[in-house]
């Protein structure tokens, strides 16, 4: 018998978090690479849905401070 394996992981969003612990309900912490925050992810509860709109907000906050950076 073959062992069964867990779902793919097929989102783009991946890219930009790195998974750190999982919990033995499937959940799993997960650390945005750009910002270093943390976040609770649990497939069936939230879903990556969550995690793109957090990497979206993210990414403008960062575009945002290199823009005031220039302007100084």
């Amino acid at each position: 018998m073959s062992q069964r394996r867990g779902p793919k992981v097929r989102s783009p969003v991946w890219n930009h978090y790195q998974k750190l612990e999982e919990d033995d309900d499937g959940g799993c912490k997960v650390k945005c690479i750009h910002c270093g925050n943390v976040y609770n992810y649990h497939p069936r509860h939230t879903g990556t849905i969550c995690l793109r709109n957090y990497v979206d907000h993210c990414l403008e906050r960062m575009q945002y401070r290199a823009r005031s950076i220039r302007l100084e």
